[in-house]
């Protein structure tokens, strides 16, 4: 929808242009790069950043969802 041809978890969650603030704002709560490779150490670091992830993760799925729908998708 945002980027076609392009589709998959990684993509939209480290990679997709639309969610290119939500990224930046995790990036700073987290203090540091969040990408595939270091994910998991991030989650793992503490209790506050599985949260925050969590939250990242579960607003971006959401508004996407609700985005498709809108589209009629």
């Amino acid at each position: 929808m945002y980027c076609p041809n392009i589709d998959d978890a990684e993509h939209t969650l480290f990679s997709c242009p639309r969610w290119y603030k939500e990224k930046q704002e995790l990036q700073i709560l987290l203090g540091g790069e969040v990408n595939t490779e270091n994910l998991v150490e991030h989650m793992l670091s503490k209790a506050e950043a599985w949260e925050t992830i969590k939250k990242y993760m579960g607003n971006i799925m959401r508004n996407k969802e609700e985005d498709e729908r809108k589209q009629g998708m």
